[in-house]
């Protein structure tokens, strides 16, 4: 007969037995049936075990894999198939000379996605040149904790999932050098461009941030969108200094000539009491793009009531 397994718990998060591979219980989450936060997002290893990375880094090769670092610059991603698992990314090397800095960057059209899955992404330095934790196209992120940058997540041109992820205490700046009105801070921005998944996150807006989700077509028309199941959250009073909306679609860039987005769906999410927005508003949708918009069983937190700005009527 064969022995009874032993399965132990270790301090990293996951489940171990001498008879099995490692099994992390957090991959039996259902995202969009809970709500994100500090225990089902980021690193599962202590810091202190985590393998130091100085300075910025840029892969060198298909699939690589990296698990367990600490990344103290920017990451660049220029080849497909690379896998981010625990790893902690902290950008340290923002500044003034590159006054855009996102401390990962996925640029290049891959034919594999970028994979960024239980990593803490976490600015450790305070200006407004930590510009965004995670930007690009064709990378997929889950169950990451985002927080401290002037923009938590952003997407462009095509093919970004993100599920699960837990954007928070993002900073504002009230001198930016790319606006007149101090730092445009969103949990997630979309850009414009073709097939994003934006699934089952916890999107919490602080002290005059623009938007939880803000979707333009800045760089070319917005289609096949979805956003559902997640949560968009106002976590700053006064009213008057809080987030300005939960949710905001703009036909408006240079991208889309204006025309309606195209394939977006809107469903299943929860916001915060309009009230609790200083825009008075849980959305802001433009009307072509509304009309044409699948969108349904969007309410308050807690509560049937529907949010205000996203259905006909209210």
């Amino acid at each position: 007969l064969m022995p009874a397994e032993l399965w132990t718990l270790e301090g990293d998060g996951n489940w171990r037995t001498e008879y099995g591979t490692p099994y992390n219980t957090r991959d039996n989450l259902v995202y969009g049936t809970y709500r994100p936060d500090a225990t089902t997002t980021g690193i599962l290893s202590d810091r202190a075990d985590l393998t130091v990375v100085v300075g910025d880094y840029q892969t060198t090769s298909s699939n690589e894999l990296h698990e367990g670092k600490w990344f103290k610059g920017k990451i660049t991603v220029k080849h497909p198939g690379c896998v981010f698992k625990n790893c902690l990314i902290t950008g340290d090397t923002a500044g003034p000379s590159s006054p855009s800095y996102s401390a990962f960057t996925n640029y290049d059209r891959l034919t594999t996605r970028t994979i960024i899955q239980d990593c803490t992404i976490e600015a450790s330095v305070l200006s407004v040149y930590s510009g965004n934790g995670i930007h690009g196209k064709d990378y997929e992120l889950y169950r990451c904790d985002i927080s401290g940058w002037v923009d938590g997540i952003g997407m462009y041109d095509r093919n970004v999932i993100a599920k699960g992820n837990w954007v928070h205490d993002l900073r504002f700046w009230a001198w930016d050098p790319s606006h007149s009105d101090g730092s445009h801070n969103d949990c997630i921005q979309v850009h414009g461009g073709d097939n994003f998944t934006i699934v089952g996150n916890s999107l919490e807006g602080g002290y005059k941030i623009n938007s939880c989700i803000m979707v333009t077509q800045d760089i070319a028309p917005t289609s096949n969108l979805t956003i559902d199941k997640n949560w968009l959250i106002s976590e700053y009073s006064p009213t008057a200094s809080a987030t300005a909306c939960g949710l905001n679609v703009s036909n408006t860039g240079s991208g889309g000539g204006g025309a309606a987005m195209t394939g977006v769906t809107i469903t299943n999410n929860f916001f915060s009491p309009y009230t609790s927005f200083s825009a008075n508003w849980s959305a802001l949708v433009d009307a072509s793009t509304r009309t044409a918009a699948t969108i349904s069983h969007n309410y308050n937190l807690g509560t049937t009531t529907l949010a205000k700005g996203l259905h006909y009527g209210v």
